[in-house]
């Protein structure tokens, strides 16, 4: 995973035929984990969501980042 900032892009097409749909990674920027992403967001990116009991024994309540 990539920052959006830093993400691989599509290589220049050759023109002709179908079009290129593989990213191109760069040595410079190399893909980090979700992990380290997440770690790296300020307090103000997450929100906590909660749901009803029951729902397929999942935590009551999540922190989650919206885009």
């Amino acid at each position: 995973m990539w920052p959006e900032e830093e993400a691989p892009g599509l290589p220049p097409s050759g023109g002709r035929g179908r079009p290129r749909t593989r990213l191109v990674r760069d040595p410079q920027r190399p893909a980090r984990s979700v992990k380290a992403l997440a770690l790296a967001l300020p307090p103000e990116a997450w929100t906590l969501v909660s749901w009803r009991e029951g729902s397929n024994e999942l935590p009551e309540q999540v922190k989650i980042v919206v885009a």
